[in-house]
């Protein structure tokens, strides 16, 4: 996912910037 994705939450450890 994308920290611009709103789908993806910057406070979610699970999201990976890189994907």
């Amino acid at each position: 996912c994308s920290y611009l994705n709103i789908m993806c939450s910057k406070l979610v450890d699970a999201c990976d910037p890189t994907s």
